[in-house]
């Protein structure tokens, strides 16, 4: 009996299989389709999104590790646009200037600062942390709809 409702499932061609569901049965299948298609676009263009980063978060921490001023690798950081890494550093950096009084952020010279103390440093933390929740969000995109479609497509 079991051996009976095995060899029937498997029995005929996908075509002949689709050709005998209902309309809702064809509708699930073309559903389950387009999110298979759907993933293994996000889940290619995903990957190819981190080794880009990767490679470019090591290339901004090998320059600022080199340099041996903040002003000297803000100019890297901001070719490394992919590098979530110098986005974050470009956030700190940019506070330290506004808390410190600095004005001239091009030649990396600065007029009169102020020291910085315990809150300022929070603030910057504070900063950097916004910057890193940021990048995480952008590299987390489209990501929610694998989770999605993993969890749904068993029930379907």
């Amino acid at each position: 009996m079991q051996y009976g409702v095995v060899a029937s499932i498997f029995s005929g061609s996908v075509w002949q299989i689709i050709g005998q569901s209902s309309a809702f049965g064809v509708f699930i299948l073309m559903a389950l389709t387009l999110m298979s298609v759907v993933s293994w676009v996000i889940i290619f263009h995903k990957w190819r999104q981190f080794q880009t980063v990767e490679r470019d978060n090591e290339a901004f921490l090998q320059i600022f590790r080199r340099s041996r001023q903040l002003a000297e690798s803000f100019g890297q950081a901001k070719s490394r646009s992919s590098a979530p890494l110098s986005h974050i550093y470009m956030a700190g950096y940019n506070e330290i200037r506004l808390l410190s009084g600095s004005n001239d952020s091009a030649s990396g010279t600065t007029g009169s600062q102020a020291a910085l103390d315990d809150r300022d440093f929070d603030i910057i933390e504070m900063t950097m942390e916004k910057a890193l929740t940021e990048q995480m969000g952008r590299l987390e995109r489209k990501v929610i709809f694998l989770a999605t479609t993993a969890n749904a497509a068993p029930f379907m």
